[in-house]
């Protein structure tokens, strides 16, 4: 490693020490670090109901405490002449923190005390996202700035940090996607037990490491079923946990409540069994919608009970569509009888996978589509429900095929308006792809779509007859689904988005819906559910979220501009201070880094969702991808002779990657080349990224001690910016088109930035290091 002479790091006071010696330690960190963040994320998941809220809350939080962490252990009054001092209660810190973590949070009910049937708000989640989170996170941040204080090298930290991440991130992705989080957390103990050992020279110390791992491995697989009885127990006093698995597609309970079995996948129900008998009016409703059924696909609930009374029809075929197997799997040892008979029916082809994709590379043609999902609280349960999916559906119906999309949770006169905002805007987008759509009243309606006008009936005297003609004189009760005015009251409240007046002209002769179209780019069914989950929770932010709901989205790109045009201005008139703008551009630049680095990602990875199916065991290989391109670009800084030149060369490709993210991703099928395109786009985000923050640790004109730290900070800094801003303000409100066009004016203005610093160290005379 070479030096000029007015930047040799022990001229400067610094402490070195060879980077090789700590190039292990950074590594199993970073290893460690990553595998504890998916953990983390994963827990609380199940908190968060499954939204992808959580992915922001989780991943700022992450970042605005290892921000913390690593700004403090820079300050100056931090001493680092031996790492080791300061290593080894960090690790042994981290090693009693993540399990202790985990536990908590599968507790977090009981020290919210929520009532029975209650949501916890959104505003307690972030709470405790940010407080369960921090001692860990701190830790981390901490280490690395430490680390980079005492190395000769901090690029080079950050390097053996990223691959480590990325390591970590295809270990959880592969070698334990299902493994309980409790016990992945134990063997995370472990393995920073094991580094302690390696790093202590004190016998005694060793001795008491090496007796901690039995116990940490004897706690993790005995503690694990207490922490979900807990759960449970938490959720309800009465509820009793029967049988649990871990699946890769997340965590499977069943319950039992006054003697009926209820299984549930990351803390939703997804039905009860046996079944009550709430299905069966409502599937022979559906099954009446076509004259002469014979081919019918069923995504979704293929054990709930539906499937046993659609194979009393005279049906030839039935396709059942089922993401996880372990579903069905559990499900039979609780279901009745009759419901295990119809899994056997040789008419029943029941495949594994994702119901959107089997859609789409599905051949035949079916007379009938059901489709069971939650509501759309989620983006993965949304993609059900977008114009994109209809438009497949439409596609593989036949002539006269009929669309049912059940289980959406209704308006009343007695409910949230935000129930009535959510599934307008779902019966809008149907409107937009099929020709006849209706909804049948209740707590919970079920969407009819035709594709063929004068398809659809829900007048109980026609229905009935049509099912005596199939099924005898046997008695179904469908008069709740079919009652006239209630009939005419939804359809009217969910074609006008507003509450029914019959008295109301507007209402009789309006044909369009006003509501706004749910699409994959677009999600705004996710956004009133967000809504309808704050009202329900009493939560005091809900007020502004709807206060930025009303705001146009261009209001949020006019200070941007306004802020590059400045910027502009006082470039061009040179009456900025050259000493004082260069810093502040550069740490604009590692911010802006960081802010693009978690969008773009973000972005990426709801476009793989929306297209390939559920992201929760690929999660782990995408942020994978995504580290292992960040420690790409911090090595191959060292090509980059001139790092002035450098960052404004890296945040041009940042600029074109941005045009490249908005062909590419949320793609309409999801083939080979939409996935290797959206690969790409994660794995150059983070070489970019990856490669700004050693360039501007060279560019910077004046070397001090905890430098590295604190750009790493401003690269946090940047990434909790963007997880909050994208996931819960964003990309709801707004789309992936508008927020990609915010983000680029974040790009230019930090371009802009650039070239003020490069003009500014050009000025100042400052010669800049070799690569290295």
């Amino acid at each position: 490693m070479r030096f000029l002479p007015d930047r040799n790091p022990r001229r400067l006071g610094l402490t070195v020490i060879p980077v090789a010696r700590f190039s292990l330690l950074f590594f199993a960190v970073g290893v460690v670090s990553q595998i504890a963040q998916i953990v983390f994320l994963r827990e609380f998941l199940r908190i968060y109901y499954g939204s992808e809220i959580a992915w922001a809350l989780i991943l700022g939080a992450w970042m605005f405490w290892i921000c913390l962490g690593s700004a403090v252990a820079s300050l100056p009054v931090i001493k680092t002449e031996k790492l080791r001092k300061w290593a080894l209660p960090l690790l042994l810190s981290l090693a009693a923190l993540i399990p202790a973590t985990v536990y908590i949070i599968r507790d977090l009910r009981g020290y919210f005390d929520v009532p029975t049937g209650e949501y916890l708000s959104l505003s307690t989640l972030l709470f405790a996202s940010l407080t369960l989170s921090a001692p860990t996170c701190f830790c981390f941040g901490a280490l690395f700035a430490l680390g980079s204080r005492a190395s000769a090298s901090p690029s080079s930290i950050y390097l053996c940090e990223s691959l480590g991440c990325g390591v970590g991130g295809l270990a959880c992705a592969f070698l334990f996607p299902s493994v309980d989080s409790f016990r992945a957390a134990a063997v995370l103990c472990i393995l920073l037990l094991g580094m302690s050992f390696l790093l202590t020279k004190s016998r005694m110390m060793r001795a008491l490491l090496a007796g901690a791992v039995p116990l940490a491995f004897w706690a993790g697989w005995k503690l694990a079923p207490l922490s979900h009885h807990n759960f449970w127990s938490n959720f309800n006093q009465q509820f009793h946990l029967v049988e649990h698995r871990a699946s890769k597609y997340g965590d499977l309970d069943v319950v039992r409540y006054e003697g009926q079995y209820s299984l549930y996948q990351q803390g939703h129900i997804l039905f009860s069994m046996p079944d009550q008998g709430e299905l069966k009016p409502l599937t022979h409703l559906i099954l009446a919608q076509h004259e002469n059924p014979r081919t019918v696909l069923l995504i979704g609930g293929g054990a709930a009970g539906m499937l046993k009374e659609i194979l009393r029809h005279p049906v030839a075929r039935v396709d059942a569509v089922e993401l996880d197997p372990a579903i069905v799997a559990v499900a039979r040892n609780y279901i009745a009888e009759a419901d295990r008979a119809a899994l056997r029916d040789p008419r029943l082809l029941l495949s594994d996978g994702d119901g959107r994709r089997f859609l789409q590379r599905a051949t035949a043609k079916y007379d009938l589509i059901i489709i069971q999902m939650p509501d759309p609280r989620t983006a993965l349960d949304n993609r059900c429900c977008t114009l994109e999916f209809f438009q497949s559906a439409f596609a593989r119906l036949t002539d006269k095929g009929v669309l049912a999309l059940c289980g959406i949770t209704s308006h009343t006169d007695y409910a949230a308006p935000e129930f009535l905002q959510r599934n307008a805007s779902i019966f809008a987008t149907m409107t937009r792809v099929f020709p006849e759509v209706l909804a049948t009243p209740g707590a919970s309606s079920t969407f009819l779509a035709a594709r063929a006008k004068g398809t659809l009936s829900l007048d109980e005297v026609g229905v009935l007859r049509r099912l005596s003609n199939r099924m005898g004189n046997e008695m179904i009760a469908i008069f709740p689904l079919t009652e006239k005015f209630q009939v005419e009251k939804i359809n009217a409240e969910l074609r006008d988005d507003r509450p029914f007046n019959p008295l109301d002209e507007r209402t009789a002769n309006a044909s369009v819906s006003a509501a706004a179209l749910n699409r994959d780019r677009h999600p705004v069914a996710c956004h009133f559910s967000m809504l309808l989950w704050m009202h329900l929770s009493n939560d005091p932010f809900a007020a502004v979220l709807k206060a930025l709901t009303s705001l146009n989205e261009w209001l949020w790109r006019i200070p941007l501009a306004v802020c590059t045009a400045a910027l502009i201005f006082l470039r061009l008139r040179r009456r900025a201070r050259e000493r004082l703008l260069a810093p502040f551009s550069l740490m604009l630049c590692v911010f802006t880094a960081g802010l693009y680095g978690i969008t773009v990602e973000i972005l990426a990875m709801l476009s793989f969702q929306s297209a390939f199916g559920y992201i929760h065991p690929w999660m782990g290989a995408l942020l994978a991808i995504f580290m292992l391109g960040l420690a790409a670009g911090a090595w191959c800084h060292r090509k980059i002779a001139n790092p002035r030149r450098g960052l404004l060369t890296l945040h041009l490709g940042l600029i074109l990657l941005l045009g490249f993210s908005c062909v590419t991703l949320f793609p309409a099928k999801g083939g080979i080349m939409e996935l290797l395109a959206t690969l790409a786009v994660i794995g150059l985000d983070g070489f970019l990224v990856g490669a700004i923050y050693p360039v501007a640790l060279r560019a910077w004109p004046q070397p001090r001690a905890g430098l590295g730290g604190l750009l790493y900070a401003c690269d946090l800094a940047g990434g909790l910016a963007g997880a909050l801003m994208v996931s819960s303000v964003l990309l709801p409100l707004w789309g992936s088109a508008a927020t990609l066009q915010i983000l680029f004016f974040l790009c230019l203005l930090s371009f802009f930035g650039c070239i003020s610093a490069h003009r500014a160290l050009k000025k100042c005379g400052f010669v800049p290091p070799p690569g290295g």
